[in-house]
């Protein structure tokens, strides 16, 4: 079985929480449609299995994606990972940190990086 792993990222809410503190309606709303996104990701990935008489199984988690990756294949049986990368390079990756490279580093499974 293929599994397909979505995970939402809170830092991705552009300063939901203090949103949150002051305006609880804008970020449900940001939630809302990072979670409605994901389903339509997820979704698109179960068709594309079955036109290829596949089958995959998906799940969403919210929280540290890195992190989130490693936890869910260390508790599923996952044999391998296969993650996509922006492609930063030079500052811009120093900055914001690699999910594939810290995925990589932590993984206890073998991890194909694409990009």
């Amino acid at each position: 079985m293929t599994s397909c792993l979505y995970v939402i990222d809170p830092a991705d809410f552009h300063g939901a929480a203090t949103m949150e503190a002051t305006v609880p309606a804008t970020y449900d709303a940001l939630r809302e449609q990072q979670e409605d996104t994901t389903d339509q990701i997820l979704s698109d990935a179960e068709d594309r299995a079955e036109r290829v008489n596949g089958i995959v199984d998906t799940e969403r988690m919210v929280g540290s994606p890195a992190r989130s990756i490693v936890e869910f294949a260390d508790g599923h049986d996952i044999d391998h990972i296969v993650i996509g990368t922006h492609g930063r390079t030079g500052t811009s990756r120093v900055l914001l940190g690699s999910v594939a490279e810290a995925v990589t580093r932590r993984a206890p499974v073998p991890v194909t990086v694409v990009r």
